[in-house]
This record gives structure tokens, C-alpha cells and sequence, in this order.
């Protein structure tokens, strides 16, 4: 490639310049310009501007009690736009404060290409340790050695669809110090669906499982409970700090205490939803110790008397500190902290609303009262907007579009129940529209299937041999009423139809001795095989996928399913490179071996050969991390033996400087 075709790519942002040719975009941070937009710059002034606090905090706590102390260590892990937020830290936070700063990148060329970039923008190496490794690795050397000095008191990290979300927070929790900072980036929404879907935190109520709802503050407190589960079992408490969700990612600020006299009191932070199966209602109740008296309780709802039917659990303590969001906004007004910023009106703007809302209370949903309806707009086969809106215009009720989520203003509470009963009343009805619709289609395509002729009326229906005697009985009417000046739809008169059902379709005669065998066991495969494959995909005619199975995911097509593979115990080791010229390469990525010892083995007396009855000798399974080792086991049933690597302290040979040895000291004779 000539000089003229590497075209340089520059980037500016906070003071920083990121400068690289299309061939290094190509090898090296192809996701530069892709991961450079509005979402991702804001995200990195929320973080930079919580950690310069958090920081300041966190010395002014500790020189309390040791004098000069400035031993602040961070990560960073899964680096985007080319490690650039970790870039601007080193000119945003005061250097004398923090002792190192680990950056975590996996891809190719990433250490050089970090390093040319402090180069170019005159920031000292010092301070930096780039690691060009797997994120899971990293944080495991600093967990498993139980050493104070190599734990880390932030954590800046990145989370995608590709990763065991809750094995990686774990081990992130594993790396820090008795109190630091978590600072978690949600990426997208698999990833969110994965985190509120697993098994692992929400085991204790049976089938129920989370959805992802339409609301931002629900989403945010499904997951805060996902991670204080997490933290529980490490006798940790999480302390929610700043939490804002902009398009599809979700950013969290949490602190993190060891603390086990606080976790005996966790579970006071977490609430049980309940939805009303007839009108748009929920209702939380704070867990008690006894989680099988919540589930099994029969409620009613409160405004209409319905069953009410669990969503899930979620975490009903505060997700913003409004005394650190206020510390935010005056450090924003400083001109040397506001400038640094890319986004500074909207930083306050946010911030502002955050310390305006209410907070969470006993018998609201999701920290506002649920006549507000603010998680029904985004649901389509609910009341539209515009009827949502035009009645609030009515009423004088003002709504409005903010950068956390869209939330209207509570009025009185006559108000608020009329806003109620305005979508109780559409939900009723459009769901028997709905309903009847879909029937009157059916039954107008059978009909011209059929070529059958009917009036407006459906009374002039001429004799068909494939119908019935029963005719249709009457049409739906329809009528609109004028409600507070709104169109409404009402149903004046409703009966059932039976046509479809009536439809009589003459079979043909089967031949043969057994047909009235033949023709009673088609009606027994009719009324066994399922429909549809979405609600009946456990029934007779389909397979379930092995996603859906937690034993299945982890089954190893190598491993024959037979009963000498139970009851055993595996060896798990970091497997040594094999230098000679025809051993095959070992993947990368792959650094632990699960080995399971051979047993029943005999040698046969004419030959001398050793067999083996065992079929899993000599079948070792490569893994990139020792926790997924360490699960597979588990889920398989199998023990295991961890022996860990013991690594030799060398140097590296300098072969000039072995050439110009001079030899050893000539002997002398004493005597002389």
C-alpha cells in the first residue's frame, strides 16, 4: 500500500488525538469510528467526571486514617476507541492521586498502538500496564492471590453478548478491595436480556422468570438485584451511586464493602413485583425471610380486585445519591473541569433531573405512582400515545421528554384515577376487538375459499353442502362515543360465532377393513400434536433446543454418555508448550486442560499390551478460563483437582554481553 492510500484518521476529544492509517484500522481498532458517536463520548464524560470525585472521596477517607496516602490503582477492561478514556483520565484526574492505570485490550497490535498514542499526546508510560490479554485472565491474577497491593480500587469494564455475565462480575468482585468502585457499561440489550434471564439469581421463585420491560428505572433495578445476589455470596454489599440509561446501553456507578453485618440485612433491599392479570396495576412487597409464603400468597389488586401474578424480583433501594449528584453539578461549574467535558449541558441537565425525582416507596412501582402509566406507552397492543397524551392535555397535565426516561408529572389523585380508569376501560375492550377482528378475517377468507356469498348483513348466505344448518347468528355492532371530546370505541352488542367450528369438510372413505380404527387414531394425533410451537414447545412433535437446558449447553460431543464417566475426579492444570516440530498448535485462547486419569486398565499376557477399558482416557478438554473448567465439572457431575502453575523466576540472556566476558580470574599462588 503506497503512502498516498494510508490515509489518516484523526480523532479529538477531550484534549486527546487519536491518529490511524486504514491499515492499522483494519488490523488493529477497527471498531474505532463505530464506537466513536454520542452514546459512547457521554458515557465516557459520566465516568471520567464520577471517578475524578469518587477519587478525591476515596484519598480524603483514607488520609483520615494513613497520613499521605495515595495508592489509587484502576482498570480498565475491553478498552474502546483505541483505550481513550483512560487517555483523558491521566489529564482529567490529577496524576500525584492514582498509582496505576491497567488497560485490558485483546486485539491484535493493541499495547503498540496505545503506546504510540501516549507518545503523540506527550503522557508519560509510567503509570500504564497494558495488558494484551483476556479480560478474565487479568482479573484473575489479582483474585487469586489474596494480596492487598495487587487488588484494584476501581473497575471500569464493558460488557457484550459474548461473555458469562455473571462468572465475569464475580471475578471482577473478586479483584477488588475492601472498598472500591464498580463502574459497569452495559452494552446492548442481549446482553441485559442475559444478565435478568439467568437461573443463578432468580433460582429461589421456581418458573418466574424477569422480562426485560419497557421501563429504564425497572430494567436498572432487575439487574442492581442480579448484581447484589452476586455480591451476597462474597459477604459484599453494593451501594448504588449514579445509574442512567441512554438508547440501548445502560451505564452503573456502584460501590462496593466488605461487609458481612450488612448482609444479613441485604435482603430488605429487595421487592417482589406483582402484576393485576386484569388492568394495568403493580404492586411490590418487601421480601421476608420466608420467600415460599410470598410466592404462594393469594392477592387481589387494589383497584379493580384482580389476581395479581409475579414478574420478578428487583433491588427497591435508591440507584442515585443525590448528595454525590449534587458534588457533581459543582464540580461542573468549574471551568476547568466543564471544559474537559464534550457534553457538559446535557451532564447537568441529567444530573438535575436525577435529584428532582422521587425516590422508591412502599407500595409504588419502580419509584412512581403506577397511574402515571409511564411503562404502558411503549406497549402496542395497549391504549396508543395519542390518546394517553390528549388526555393529559385535558387535564392540564404536563409531560416530558428527558435524557434518563420519559415520565409525567404527577397531579392529584382524582386525576390519576381517571387517567387509571382511561386504561383499564381500553385495555377490556381492545382486547374483545381484537379478538373478533382476527375471527371476522378467518371467516371471511373460509368464505371465499369456499366461494360463498354473503350481504352486508350476513343473512343472504346461500346453501352450501360444507355448511352446517346453523347459520351465523348476528353481526357486531360497532358504535363511537364522544368522551371528554375524544374518540372512543364501544361495544354495543357482542355474540359468538360458531361458524368456523360448524364447517363440516367431508373426509374420504379410507379402503380397508380398519378404517374405523384408521379414522379414530387420526383423532387422537389431531388433539396430541400441538399447534403452535412457541406456547406448546415441550409438547408432543418438537425438541426443545439445548439452550434451554443448563446440562445440555455444557455436554461435550466427545464424551459418550455411559456410566464410567460419573463418580470421577479431574486433574485441571495449565498444559505445558510443546516445542518439538510435529506437535500440533495449540489454539489460542485455550490455557487450561481438564484431564481425567485412566482406571481399569489390564495388559495382556501373550503380547504384553496394555488396554484400557476406560472411554475417557486420553480425552482432554482445552478451556480459556479456570472458571469455565471449574463449571464444567460441576455441571457434569465430576471432581476436580486444581494444580496451579508455579512459574520460574528467570532472565533474559544477553548474548553480547556473554561474548565480551573476559574470562575468569587468573588462580594466584600464595606462595608467591
Amino acid at each position: 500500500m503506497s503512502e498516498d492510500q494510508l490515509k489518516i484518521r484523526e480523532v479529538v476529544e477531550g484534549g486527546i488525538k487519536l491518529i490511524m492509517t486504514n491499515k492499522q484500522f483494519d488490523n488493529c481498532e477497527s471498531d474505532l469510528i463505530q464506537k466513536y458517536h454520542f452514546s459512547q463520548c457521554l458515557e465516557r464524560d459520566i465516568s471520567l467526571l464520577v471517578l475524578k470525585q469518587y477519587i478525591s472521596q476515596h484519598i480524603e477517607e483514607k488520609q483520615q486514617q494513613i497520613p499521605h496516602y495515595k495508592d489509587v490503582k484502576i482498570f480498565m477492561g475491553n478498552c474502546q476507541s483505541g483505550g481513550l478514556k483512560a487517555l483523558r483520565m491521566m489529564k482529567f484526574i490529577d496524576n500525584s492521586q492514582i498509582q496505576s492505570v491497567t488497560v485490558q485490550n485483546s486485539k491484535t497490535n493493541f499495547q503498540q498502538y496505545f503506546k504510540d498514542m501516549l507518545k503523540l499526546n506527550n503522557i508519560s508510560e509510567q503509570k500504564f500496564k497494558v495488558k494484551q490479554t483476556e479480560i478474565e485472565e487479568v482479573l484473575y491474577e489479582s483474585s487469586i492471590e489474596r494480596d492487598y497491593r495487587q487488588m484494584y480500587q476501581i473497575l471500569d469494564l464493558d460488557i457484550n453478548e459474548t461473555q458469562d455475565h455473571l462468572e465475569y462480575i464475580s471475578t471482577a468482585f473478586k479483584s477488588l478491595n475492601d472498598k472500591g468502585l464498580v463502574s459497569l457499561n452495559i452494552l446492548n440489550t442481549p446482553s441485559m436480556n442475559q444478565i435478568l434471564s439467568n437461573d443463578k439469581c432468580f433460582y429461589k421463585y421456581g418458573t418466574i422468570k424477569s422480562p426485560v420491560s419497557d421501563d429504564v428505572e425497572s430494567q436498572i433495578r432487575m439487574i442492581y438485584f442480579a448484581i447484589s445476589q452476586i455480591a451476597v455470596r462474597q459477604n459484599k454489599v453494593i451501594t448504588p451511586i449514579l445509574s442512567f440509561k441512554f438508547k440501548k446501553q445502560i451505564k452503573l456507578h456502584f460501590s462496593v464493602e466488605n461487609s458481612k453485618q450488612l448482609c444479613q440485612q441485604e435482603h430488605k433491599k429487595h421487592s417482589l413485583v406483582f402484576k393485576c392479570s386484569e388492568c394495568p396495576n403493580f404492586q411490590s412487597e418487601i421480601f421476608i425471610n420466608d420467600f415460599q409464603k410470598n410466592l404462594e400468597k393469594d392477592c387481589s389488586c387494589d383497584q379493580c380486585g384482580g389476581k395479581l401474578e409475579i414478574i420478578g424480583p428487583i433491588y427497591n433501594g435508591e440507584i442515585n445519591q443525590k448528595e454525590f449528584c449534587v458534588k457533581l453539578l459543582k464540580s461542573i461549574e468549574n471551568d476547568q473541569v466543564g471544559n474537559m467535558l464534550q457534553f457538559q449541558k446535557v451532564i447537568q441537565y441529567m444530573l438535575e433531573q436525577i435529584i428532582e425525582y422521587s425516590d422508591f416507596k412502599d407500595g409504588d412501582i419502580m419509584g412512581q405512582n403506577i397511574n402515571i402509566i409511564t411503562g404502558f406507552l411503549g406497549n402496542p397492543n395497549l391504549i396508543p400515545k395519542k390518546q394517553v397524551w390528549d388526555f393529559l392535555d385535558y387535564h392540564n397535565i404536563s409531560y416530558r421528554n428527558s435524557y434518563l426516561q420519559p415520565q409525567i408529572i404527577k397531579g392529584d389523585q382524582n386525576l390519576n384515577q381517571a387517567l387509571f380508569d382511561l386504561v383499564r376501560y381500553w385495555n377490556k375492550n381492545y382486547m374483545k376487538m381484537n379478538l373478533l377482528d382476527k375471527e371476522l378475517n378467518e371467516y371471511q377468507l373460509e368464505c371465499l375459499n369456499k366461494s360463498v356469498k354473503y350481504g352486508p348483513n350476513e343473512k343472504n348466505i346461500q346453501k352450501n353442502e360444507y355448511l352446517s344448518d346453523n347459520k351465523l347468528q348476528n353481526s357486531i355492532k360497532i358504535t363511537k362515543m364522544n368522551k371528554l371530546g375524544k374518540n372512543f370505541l364501544k361495544i354495543t352488542e357482542v355474540r359468538t360465532m360458531r361458524t368456523l367450528k360448524n364447517l363440516e369438510v367431508p373426509q374420504k372413505e379410507v379402503k380397508g377393513g380398519n378404517s374405523e380404527k384408521l379414522q379414530h387414531g387420526i383423532q387422537i394425533r389431531n388433539s396430541i400434536v400441538p399447534k403452535t410451537a412457541d406456547n406448546e414447545a415441550n409438547s408432543i412433535g418438537f425438541s426443545t433446543f439445548p439452550q434451554k437446558n443448563q446440562m445440555s449447553a455444557y455436554n461435550d460431543k466427545r464424551l459418550p454418555s455411559i456410566d464410567d464417566q460419573f463418580g470421577r475426579t479431574a486433574r485441571i492444570y495449565v498444559q505445558d508448550n510443546c516445542h518439538m516440530h510435529d506437535t500440533p498448535v495449540q489454539h489460542k485462547g485455550y490455557k487450561w486442560t481438564l484431564e481425567l486419569p485412566r482406571q481399569n486398565i489390564w495388559k495382556q499376557a501373550a503380547t504384553g499390551w496394555t488396554y484400557s477399558d476406560d472411554s475417557l482416557s486420553k480425552r482432554n478438554i482445552n478451556f480459556p478460563s479456570l472458571e469455565n473448567a471449574i463449571q464444567y465439572c460441576q455441571l457434569q457431575g465430576l471432581g476436580y483437582e486444581v494444580s496451579y502453575p508455579k512459574g520460574r523466576y528467570t532472565t533474559k540472556k544477553s548474548y553480547a554481553q556473554n561474548l565480551q566476558w573476559p574470562g575468569h580470574d587468573e588462580d594466584v599462588n600464595e606462595d608467591c
